[in-house]
Formats: C-alpha cells, sequence, structure tokens
C-alpha cells in the first residue's frame, strides 16, 4: 500500500508524470486515503536505484526519489509480490532501462554484481567462466528485500527454477545466508485458466511461495517445506483448494544446508528415500574429477567441452574438413548427411579447447537444452555451441561412460536435480554431469560386468550402423534394458539379479518409463 499523495494531491500530479498512482477500488466514492494506490512504472527495478537502497542497509527513504515535497516513506513491513518471469536477453530486447545500466560501464547504480546490494553475478569460491544472465523476478527478489525493513517479510510467488537454474545459485545463496527463510511451498497444476492470450487452453504450472524475513539466520534455523502433491488430471484447479489439499509432503530442513548446497535445491522435494539413496549413490561411486584422476591411465584421456561457432550460412553440401552430425529417430548412434564445415569458418570462443577435442575418434554429444539423450560417433564430426562433447582416443572407455550417461538411473538422477514440472528449459551442461553424475567404482570383483556392458554397448550400437528402415528396434531395446540393469548393479554393488528387486530401482523405472 502505497499513499504518495496526502493534502493538496490535486496540484502535485504534475510532479508525478506517469508515475501517477493508479486508484483501485470497487467504491467509487470511498475517500481517496482508503483506496488502493498502484504505482506504474516503465521500468520497476530501475525505478528506485536513485534511492542508494539496499538489501542490507536500512536507513534509506524509499520514495525521495518521487517527489522532494512527498511524505517521507520508510521502508514495508511486509513486501508480497508474482513477479514476471522473464529471461535477461529478452529484458534487453526489450529495452528495459535498468539493463541499459548494467550494460553501461560508466554507471555504478546497478551492476550484475550489486543489484540492491545483492551479488547476482557469483557465489564466493564458485567463479563463472560467463556472463551470468538471471532472470527478470531475481532483480525483484533483490528489489523486494531492499524495500523490506529489518525482520520485515518478503513472500514472492516464482517458478521452481529457483530451486535448479544455474544462474540462479546467486540467489539461493543471498537467500540461505542473509535471509532467515520461513517457508517453501511447491506446487503445480492446471491453476491458471481464463488469463492469458489463449484463455481456453489450462496453463500448467510449476510454482513455488518463499517466504523470508529480513535478517540473518540463526546458526539452528529450520525451514518448513512443503510440497503438494502435482495435479494436473482436474481441468481446474483454484489455489485455494490447492492449499487445502491433504495431499502433501511436509518437513522441515536446516538452513545451514541449504547454505552448502547453492548449486542446486531441487532435493527439498523429494522424500527420505530418494534421499536415502542419493546418498548412497554418490557414497559409493566416483565424481566424474575422481573418475578422471584415479580410473583412467591420463587425466585428459576424456576430455569435455562445448561447441564451436560457425555461420550457417557457409554449410556447404560439398565434402568439407568437418561433417554435420544429424539425429536419427530414437536412434543413440549420431548420423551424418552431405553437410559439412570448413575449418575456416570455424572461430573457438573464449574459454574452448578448440579443435584438439574433434579430432579425437571417439565421442559423446548431447544437446545442452531439452537433451533426449546421449549420443556416440567416431566419425569426423562439428557440432555448434547449442552441443556439448565428450571425446576420447580411448573406444572401450568411452563406450562405457556412454552407456552409464544413457542409463535409466542416470536421467533419474539428472531430472531430480535439474527438471521442474512443466517448465519447458531442461539444460544440461558439462558442469551438471560433473556435479550429479556418477561413475561406478571398478574392483576385480566387478570388471567383468564393466566388460560385458561395454560389449553388449558396442553390440547395439552395430545394430543401428544399418539403414535406420533396416534396424530391429525391438532387439536393440532388449539390450538397452540388459545394459541398463548392469549399470544399475555396478552402481549399487548387487547382483544383477537382485536389480529388479531394489527399492530404488523401482523409483527409478516408475519415473523413467
Amino acid at each position: 500500500m502505497v499513499n504518495p499523495l496526502s493534502e493538496g494531491e490535486g496540484t502535485r500530479k504534475h510532479d508525478f508524470a506517469d508515475r501517477v498512482p493508479l486508484i483501485v477500488n470497487d467504491l467509487d466514492n470511498a475517500p481517496v486515503e482508503k483506496k488502493l494506490k498502484l504505482f506504474k512504472t516503465r521500468d520497476s527495478i530501475s525505478e528506485f536505484l536513485d534511492t542508494g537502497m539496499t538489501a542490507h542497509e536500512t536507513s534509506a527513504d524509499s520514495f525521495s526519489h518521487v517527489s522532494a515535497t512527498m511524505d517521507k516513506r520508510q521502508r514495508f513491513d511486509f513486501v508480497i509480490g508474482n513477479p514476471p518471469y522473464i529471461g535477461y536477453n529478452e529484458c534487453a530486447k526489450q529495452g528495459f532501462e535498468f539493463v541499459k545500466r548494467i550494460q553501461d560501464k560508466k554507471d555504478a547504480s546497478i551492476t550484475m554484481g550489486n543489484v540492491f546490494g545483492v551479488n547476482l553475478h557469483t557465489v564466493p569460491g564458485m567463479p563463472k567462466p560467463y556472463a551470468p544472465k538471471p532472470n527478470l523476478y531475481a532483480f525483484f527478489i533483490a528489489l523486494g528485500l531492499a524495500l523490506l525493513k529489518e525482520n520485515g517479510k518478503l513472500c514472492f510467488v516464482i517458478p521452481q527454477t529457483l530451486l535448479t537454474a544455474g544462474d540462479m545459485d546467486v540467489m539461493r545463496y543471498h537467500l540461505a545466508k542473509h535471509t532467515s527463510i520461513d517457508k517453501m511451498i511447491t506446487f503445480g497444476g492446471n491453476l491458471f485458466i481464463d488469463r492469458g492470450v489463449d484463455a481456453r487452453k489450462p496453463i500448467r504450472t510449476s510454482s513455488l511461495i518463499i517466504i523470508v524475513t529480513k535478517k540473518e539466520p540463526k546458526t539452528n534455523h529450520r525451514v518448513k517445506v512443503v510440497n503438494f502433491v502435482d495435479n494436473t488430471k482436474e481441468k481446474k484447479v483454484s489455489l485455494q483448494t490447492l492449499l487445502n489439499s491433504r495431499k502433501k509432503m511436509v518437513s522441515s530442513i536446516p538452513q545451514s544446508e541449504l547454505a552448502k548446497t547453492v548449486e542446486n535445491w531441487n532435493f527439498i522435494k523429494y522424500d527420505k528415500t530418494v534421499l536415502q539413496w542419493l546418498k548412497k549413490y554418490n557414497e559409493l561411486n566416483l565424481s566424474i574429477e575422481e573418475y578422471r584422476r584415479n580410473s583412467l591411465s591420463d587425466y585428459n584421456e576424456m576430455q569435455f567441452d562445448k561447441g564451436l561457432v560457425f555461420d550457417k550460412k557457409k554449410i556447404s553440401t560439398d565434402f568439407s574438413d568437418w561433417l554435420l552430425p544429424h539425429k536419427m529417430k530414437n536412434c543413440f548412434r549420431i548420423g551424418t548427411k552431405n553437410d559439412s564445415i570448413a575449418t575456416k569458418y570455424i572461430r573457438i570462443p573464449q574459454g574452448s579447447q578448440g579443435l584438439k577435442i574433434f579430432d579425437n575418434k571417439y565421442k559423446i554429444i548431447w544437446r545442452y537444452m531439452n537433451p533426449d539423450r546421449f549420443y556416440y560417433s567416431d566419425e569426423r564430426i562439428m557440432i555448434d555451441f547449442n552441443w556439448v562433447i565428450i571425446s576420447s582416443e580411448n573406444k572401450l572407455e568411452t563406450l562405457f561412460l556412454f552407456s552409464v550417461l544413457n542409463s535409466k538411473l542416470s536421467h533419474y538422477i539428472l531430472g531430480l536435480y535439474l527438471k521442474n514440472a512443466h517448465e519447458k528449459a531442461f539444460q544440461v551442461g558439462i558442469k551438471s554431469i560433473k556435479k550429479y553424475i556418477r561413475i561406478p567404482l571398478i574392483t576385480a570383483g566387478n570388471r567383468k560386468m564393466k566388460d560385458k556392458i561395454i560389449a553388449l554397448t558396442e553390440s547395439m550400437l552395430a545394430l543401428e550402423s544399418v539403414m535406420p528402415c533396416d534396424i530391429d528396434f525391438d532387439e536393440r531395446d532388449a539390450i538397452k534394458r540388459v545394459i541398463d540393469d548392469l549399470v544399475f548393479a555396478l552402481y549399487f554393488d548387487i547382483p544383477v539379479k537382485d536389480v529388479a528387486k531394489h527399492e530404488f530401482y523401482d523409483y527409478v523405472s516408475r519415473s523413467t518409463g
């Protein structure tokens, strides 16, 4: 609630230009001081930059920028909102004022490292090798915290991408370190009907309500977490009906645990059984880095990178230096057609390892955005920056890693950490693979199982070496199921015959189909 106009408001309207508040009330004859007043602004983030307020400092006057003659307004006890969800690039495309200021190196009023006192660039000790681009709602959270008094409360409805998005790690860090998170509520379903461009269609949502208090968290502070069962069977569900539902999971998590895991908070949505087996999965097996250091003959025997940059207009149907990949329906082996690109047209972006990774014979590639599977190639191919690559000269080890990445268990693990129901974006980069995927620890006792996985993977790929119309998909899929069971047995150090009876196997099977 904002009351910028006191006595003599008629003489002050010209001072406000487009900032004159909209008067909202059903009672036309209600006195103006009883009405709800909403400010209309061109850019809510830039609107408060001149106040000098931050999410930490508490003495600024929130509305001194509107009019020097206005009654002084300090900060608020409550900030409640449903901020817009717009990607940073789209904000730039639309010419938002705050983006222009960030891009203007001479303008110190806002930088990605200081948005109302919140660092939206980098978590301390976790530098990014690229320019981060957090969603617009992150800027609104920073503004909301700045508008609060000490011990004030913020309540926002935002996407569940707060829990998973790579560039939201900075906001997770700030919330965990500098606020007391009271409650997080996750929910989804057909909640928004009769709204939007096409009012006839239900809009499935994957939302999060977060409530925080603007104060440093106590050492033993716990966060209440409520996860409602996603209800998309109902054609129309009201938020009130959903919040009154008994189909929910309630727990509490030490905020100190959230502070230690700012890379990803999606684990708050899963029950104790899943979390128990995730812990076992991590304890029994090797991280990618441990695997490269301890299991390979040389650390760089497996190399990771993103694709390179080239102008699509330079693609030629005459054979050149590099073939371009072509996905074949339902296949794990990536195909090629006649399209190719010459080396002279390829640009190597900053931070890339260059062409040497593509010179390696054996490759695993996948799309960075919404990957459906990991693909294998032993051809001289080139991928653009929308793809990711692992390459090696070690064929057997590449086949083993390929089978691990494509296993049902790995797809389940990546989904647990990175996917949100009804969200289109699902990004799997090198960082995600290294962070969440483990590699089975190979010993003398299970070596034969690894060898069998490699042999079966080679047989499976051989079935795809013919024309697509001649592939025996039934046989291919039967081999794939055996490989998946062997990989699961390796991960949890159990006999293959016991895989189907394993408690966690049931979770994985139900989730991955």
